[in-house]
């Protein structure tokens, strides 16, 4: 009897202890898992991307386009520069195969995916935040940015497929790169304690994560808001280092900053409001030339260069033109919505595409490729594209004062090209 009962005793207790640590269990789950933060930050980093094949394929393209560089270089100017880090200042082969083997592969491990950002749109920053419009200051476009070299701030960066050294390009037109460097990695392994800070402020889910250089941020889109991380080493623009801040607290700092008189940091920057045309986008509309997206006109938006060629054609009328249904560019498929209407540009002698056969239909089109894809539109005689928009301000089409703003060009700049080029007759 005493032995049944002491079994019974021992089952109660194991019993409860599993009740209790199933209780510990579900409560620390409950606590700790914000949903979709770790999915978001997994997203971020290459080596869920690619195989380990594939990894040591980007790795050799490191290596390669490193050598390249470290040759294309005098060696002797590079020793002027570079004295106090060489190993070998009299041997340049040595001096190489060392620093080669500085370039372990398991590196490209801590490859990060960055998103293009455009230091110059920042001055829309509070004006497209407050208008639920503040993701339109990034561009589309992804790239993988990966430590090399003898610094830990230096970096290379890459196609998103990998197959491209890209870094020479990322600073076109002002779009920024991020640089890293080990204090940013480190904390963004930490998926732990970027958990704990938005617990903190009540984040319940996280739906998406964006690396950006401008400024160089982890910005995050929760349930409650978009909140960004600083991710820099030392107190930047009013942000503590890898300090949690709500997108518009921040932003009112800056614009507090601004109307104090205040000469540094963002706040300079973030105060323009950018015109969005709405009444020459209206005309367009009810003259059935211009169509609305799912979120109506939307006017606010930057463009791709085959959003605005297909918005042209549209405009012009030629949307139903006969046109070859294999693509004319190499960069948009036979099977692409826009083949189209890149097509139909191309036949009326609207577009030339960027060269190599190519149209780059996903990269922003600017102010001054739409002014020349109008003028080509109506017929011009040979002339300069990058002198363009100068020409429209010739014609009367736009002002001084216009143009200024367009640096974002967006449906509403194209609506207002479109509309004063109908006003003057020039379509």
């Amino acid at each position: 009897m005493k032995k049944i009962l002491a079994y019974v005793l021992c089952l109660c207790l194991l019993t409860s202890a599993a009740i209790a640590a199933f209780s510990l269990s579900s409560r620390a789950n409950q606590i700790g898992e914000i949903t979709g933060l770790r999915e978001s930050m997994d997203a971020l980093w290459l080596k869920n991307h690619f195989t380990k094949e594939e990894m040591a394929e980007i790795a050799q393209l490191r290596i390669d386009v490193y050598t390249e560089s470290f040759w294309a270089t005098p060696f002797e100017k590079r020793k002027e520069v570079e004295l106090h880090i060489m190993k070998y200042p009299d041997n340049p082969e040595a001096e190489l195969a060392h620093r080669l083997t500085m370039l372990e592969p398991l590196r490209v491990e801590d490859g990060i995916q960055g998103t293009l950002s455009n230091s110059r749109h920042l001055k829309y920053g509070n004006d497209y935040f407050q208008n639920g419009n503040f993701d339109y200051l990034f561009s589309d476009k992804t790239y993988w940015s990966i430590p090399y070299g003898d610094y830990e701030s230096t970096r290379m960066t890459f196609t998103p497929d990998g197959k491209q050294h890209i870094s020479n390009m990322l600073h076109y037109g002002g779009e920024d790169a991020v640089g890293l460097n080990v204090g940013m990695l480190a904390f963004l392994k930490d998926t732990d304690s970027i958990e704990a800070m938005l617990r903190d402020v009540g984040v319940a889910e996280t739906y998406k994560a964006i690396i950006s250089a401008s400024p160089m941020c982890l910005y995050l889109h929760c349930d409650n808001g978009i909140y960004l991380v600083s991710l820099h080493d030392e107190p930047i623009h009013m942000m503590e280092p890898y300090g949690l801040y709500k997108l518009d607290d921040i932003m009112q700092l800056w614009t507090d900053e601004y109307h104090a008189g205040g000469n540094e940091g963002y706040g300079r920057f973030i105060v323009e409001e950018k015109p969005d045309f709405e009444d020459e986008a209206l005309a367009l509309q009810a003259a059935g030339l211009l169509h609305g997206n799912e979120k109506g006109l939307d006017l606010r938006k930057p463009l791709t260069r085959i959003e605005a060629i297909t918005l042209l054609v549209r405009a012009l009328g030629l949307e139903d033109a006969p046109t070859s249904n294999a693509s004319k560019f190499t960069d948009i498929a036979d099977s692409s919505w826009g083949r189209k209407y890149a097509n139909i540009a191309a036949d009326n002698n609207i577009t030339l595409g960027i060269g190599n056969g190519q149209f780059a239909p996903n990269e922003r089109v600017t102010d001054i490729q739409f002014g020349a894809f109008l003028l080509r539109a109506v017929n011009t005689p040979d002339f300069d594209w990058k002198a363009s928009i100068k020409m429209l301000i010739d014609e009367g089409v736009l002002t001084a004062e216009d143009v200024k703003a367009m640096d974002l060009f967006t449906r509403g700049d194209m609506a207002k090209i479109i509309y004063e080029a109908l006003e003057k007759r020039l379509l």
